[in-house]
Order: structure tokens, then C-alpha cells, then sequence
């Protein structure tokens, strides 16, 4: 992503309760507020290396739910109740269906059915070493 300097210090850069996903999608919509334009160039490529930034060891479960999380809070922040109401008994549905034939997903179904509370993040349970 490409923005100014002073675009992003207009918005109030990047939200900090927002951890590994979601968060170009919050600052292109806040940039837009400002009547500015977002671009996207389907000719470029580049290289990700998927799952780098996050921890191997956990369970897979655990990146769903913070994909939710962060979805669920930029939806909740930058759209109206009704939007994230509408989107969540979606998720309900969904993941209580497939958490019948998939019991692996239960936890992220239970996640859902509380709100998606940013406090369960996997941010707070990072360790931070000092070199």
C-alpha cells in the first residue's frame, strides 16, 4: 500500500486494536471518507509469505478466529449495527452448521456467539523478547 504522509496522519493512522488482517481494508475506507481515491493494479505482483506473522504452533482454528475478530471489528466500527447484526447471525448459521460435521470449529462458533471480543485477541497473548 501507497498513501502520504499527511493522508495517513489525517485518518489517524494505522488502529491499533486491529491485529494481522483487515487493517488495509479499514484505512482505504477511512481514507475514502476524506474523498480521497483507492486504486487497484491487477498488472503488479508481488511475493507473501502467508502465516510468517503468525505462530506455528497454535492451532489453525486460532487464525480463523482472529480473522474473524478483526472482520467483525472494522464491520462493527465503519458500517452501521445493522450491517454487523446482519453478518454475524450469517456467521452463526454458518459455523453452527458446519461445527456439526466439523466440531473443529466449535471454538470459533462459540467466539462468534460472544461478540468477537477484541480482549480474546491473540495480540494480548503475544510475547515480546527484548534482544
Amino acid at each position: 500500500m501507497f498513501f502520504r504522509a499527511s493522508d495517513f496522519n489525517k485518518v489517524g493512522g494505522f488502529d491499533t486494536n486491529i491485529f494481522l488482517y483487515f487493517e488495509e481494508s479499514d484505512i482505504c475506507y477511512r481514507l475514502k471518507k476524506l474523498g480521497k481515491k483507492t486504486y487497484f493494479i491487477p498488472s503488479v505482483s508481488y511475493l507473501h509469505y502467508q502465516g510468517k506473522s503468525i505462530d506455528k504452533t497454535g492451532i489453525p482454528i486460532a487464525t480463523k478466529i482472529e480473522l474473524k475478530t478483526s472482520m467483525f471489528y472494522v464491520i462493527r466500527k465503519n458500517y452501521c449495527y445493522l450491517h454487523y447484526q446482519a453478518l454475524r447471525l450469517f456467521f452463526i448459521l454458518r459455523y453452527g452448521l458446519v461445527s456439526i460435521v466439523k466440531p473443529k470449529y466449535f471454538p470459533l462458533l462459540h467466539r462468534i456467539l460472544i461478540g468477537l471480543p477484541l480482549g480474546k485477541s491473540i495480540r494480548h497473548k503475544q510475547v515480546i523478547s527484548e534482544q
